[in-house]
């Protein structure tokens, strides 16, 4: 993007049971997946790419000025319980957000350009869900930076690769580093 993009107020709830507003995004660059934990495919492999992602940044100078988010777009039966037991699997450090019932959090889906398309079988338990598929970055003023889609090969299956992630996230932080004259 050649421009961040501001993102709208928004109150969440992270898999400790906490609030997690816009104020939270400061600070600190964050990366942003969604998913959900009944995926039987793209998300653990999401996940996995993320904990990865993770080792690169410990291994760096930007250790500890970024953060990983994890967001559910099946908030239904991912509960707060439910995330945090999934997340302790891959990595956990990686932050779980998910809506709270009657309060706002389309600002963020919205700002963040997530789309999810529930389909619903015979009995409301049983649906699966699909949802677009891409980092989110936001950058330590708490604006969406730029938007990561991951390779997709020629029979359209989706390539997750930690080590391109961390490339274009150097990169990308060295765009914001210059334009802010650092």
């Amino acid at each position: 993007m050649s421009e961040a993009m501001p993102i709208a107020d928004f109150v969440l709830q992270d898999q400790h049971g906490q609030t997690f507003t816009q104020a939270d995004l400061l600070g600190k660059w964050h990366i942003v997946a969604a998913g959900y934990t009944h995926c039987a495919d793209i998300c653990p492999m999401t996940l996995l790419a993320l904990s990865q992602f993770q080792r690169y940044l410990a291994q760096s100078e930007f250790e500890d000025d970024v953060d990983i988010i994890f967001y559910t777009v099946d908030p239904r039966r991912d509960t707060a319980q439910v995330l945090t037991d999934y997340l302790a699997f891959f990595a956990p450090e990686i932050i779980g957000l998910r809506q709270i019932e009657g309060l706002t959090y389309s600002g963020f889906v919205n700002s963040l350009n997530i789309i999810a398309i529930y389909e619903y079988a015979a009995t409301n338990d049983n649906y699966s869900v699909s949802h677009s598929v891409a980092f989110m970055v936001i950058n330590p003023e708490g604006q969406l930076q730029a938007i990561l889609e991951p390779e997709t090969n020629h029979f359209g299956e989706v390539t997750l690769s930690s080590k391109f992630l961390f490339e274009d996230f150097k990169q990308i932080r060295q765009y914001y580093d210059d334009a802010k004259g650092r």
